[in-house]
């Protein structure tokens, strides 16, 4: 037997394609049926026009945004990680693949807390509703919604280069390079460090020079 669609791969063949203009729709395909309507792929999203003007005005602590930061495709590593909108504290968790972001969120939130997060809308994120708090979501390709961890990123940058590998930083040396952040004096927080606002208290802060300036080279 020939089936229909040896057929139609024959009139789109050299050989078939004199005989295209007797179809009905004059091509040597059939039409495609067209999708009823976009899947959802992240289901009961908040959008972030709903989220609370306390959290936008960033009158408390533990309000969190998070991303994860990309490492280059060779590797599957990545970087899940969570700032506070009001002490701009920072938190970040090597993950083996970015599927894994929502777990690592879990796992920071249990040890700082949290009272609400802020996400963007990749696949990773879907199960979002794991993480037990009210989470906002923003729209798409509107990453200045969550522009705490953004530019918490963007510093993160001058140490971990785009261009550099994950594997390449332990565990330790990434930890380094955060509490040097937490522990810098930023003029938006009235020159107090992102640790005191977050603990509401001064911590005394040591760091490893050495260890710091040898991974800010890796990769």
């Amino acid at each position: 037997m020939i089936s229909h669609k040896t057929i139609y791969n024959w009139l789109g063949s050299v050989w078939g394609c004199q005989f295209v203009k007797y179809l009905p729709y004059k091509k040597p395909y059939r039409r495609k049926k067209k999708s009823s309507g976009k899947k959802e792929i992240i289901k009961n999203r908040v959008f972030i026009e709903q989220r609370p003007e306390f959290i936008n005005n960033r009158v408390r602590l533990k309000d969190f945004e998070a991303d994860t930061l990309g490492s280059p495709k060779s590797e599957a590593n990545r970087l899940a990680g969570m700032a506070d909108r009001q002490a701009r504290f920072l938190a970040v968790k090597k993950i083996p693949r970015l599927k894994e972001a929502i777990k690592a969120y879990d796992e920071m939130l249990k040890s700082l807390g949290g009272l609400s997060m802020t996400l963007d809308n990749g696949v990773e994120n879907a199960r979002h509703q794991e993480l037990g708090i009210p989470t906002f979501f923003c729209h798409a390709y509107s990453s200045w919604e969550k522009g705490t961890i953004e530019n918490s990123f963007q510093r993160l940058r001058r140490f971990v280069p785009k261009k550099s590998k994950l594997s390449s930083y332990t565990d330790e040396q990434l930890s380094a390079i955060v509490d040097l952040m937490n522990n810098t004096p930023r003029k938006c927080l009235g020159y107090k460090t992102p640790k005191e606002i977050f603990f509401q208290e001064p911590i005394q802060f040591t760091i490893n020079k050495f260890q710091l300036s040898e991974c800010c080279v890796s990769g």
